[in-house]
């Protein structure tokens, strides 16, 4: 499946573009061959069953994959599976919530403080210490106090979880999770190639996805919900103490499908 993503500001200025494939690597038939099935699956009549039946049989340890090119300066490659579940996704709340996988703020940038911190809760009061950034100036805290002090809070910290408020007050009969990654600890490697410009100043290495397709029952009548967050690791490379710091930067949305 093709697709098309452009990303523009309110200045009608193109940010971001990207074009690429979904693509099913997972068996495609569920049903044993024949004349007919041949003919109507494939569209090559002169195929009879029991043709190629003797090759080697490709069993793909992923089931969807993704292959992205963003014409200024990247391409991707991403495996994955899908599963579909009854009822509403799972979100995190409280302390749990507190996952730098998930997190706008990554442990290379201080982690806050190394503290675990309630989203679900208001901020901290050292977020709005106005003096912290003249007391501690390479400081941990002072590096992220202004994702914690934002008025998006928390979702400036987690943005995934107005994906769980988007949700809350709604009936999702069910939902087909995908997941997808540039790394794995087994099995198909993805990755990301950068250009040699993005490779020598800020080089996106990682990037994950995850789309929950829900069926929503609103008034009666069923109603197809998208919702995604995709993270991409970008590292920049200074700091105070001379080593990289990794920037994680998180798209999310909910989307309804058009009648």
């Amino acid at each position: 499946m093709k697709y098309d993503t452009r990303i523009i500001d309110l200045q009608d200025n193109l940010l971001h573009e990207e074009n690429g494939m979904y693509l099913w690597l997972d068996q495609i038939y569920n049903h044993a061959a024949n004349d007919e099935s041949v003919e109507m699956d494939i569209g090559y009549p002169e195929l009879a069953s029991g043709d190629w039946a003797d090759g080697p049989v490709y069993v793909p340890g992923y089931s969807v994959a993704r292959s992205g090119t963003i014409p200024h300066g990247s391409t991707v490659q991403m495996f994955g599976r899908s599963s579909t579940t009854d009822g509403a996704p799972s979100f995190p709340s409280g302390l749990a919530a507190w996952d730098f996988r998930y997190l706008a703020i990554s442990p290379t940038m201080g982690g806050a403080g190394n503290e675990p911190i309630n989203l679900d809760a208001p901020p901290p009061p050292w977020v709005f210490d106005k003096a912290l950034p003249a007391t501690a100036p390479s400081g941990n805290k002072t590096y992220t106090q202004r994702i914690l002090a934002h008025d998006l809070y928390p979702y400036s910290v987690r943005p995934d979880l107005i994906l769980r408020d988007a949700i809350k007050d709604q009936t999702v009969k069910k939902f087909s999770l995908i997941e997808m990654d540039t790394q794995e600890a087994t099995g198909p490697q993805g990755g990301i190639l950068n250009t040699p410009p993005v490779r020598r100043f800020v080089p996106a290495v990682r990037m994950d996805m995850r789309m929950w397709i829900e069926t929503i029952e609103e008034d009666g009548q069923e109603i197809l919900q998208l919702q995604y967050e995709q993270i991409v690791d970008f590292e920049f490379h200074f700091g105070t103490d001379g080593g990289v710091t990794r920037w994680p930067h998180i798209q999310v949305n909910t989307l309804r499908k058009r009648t």
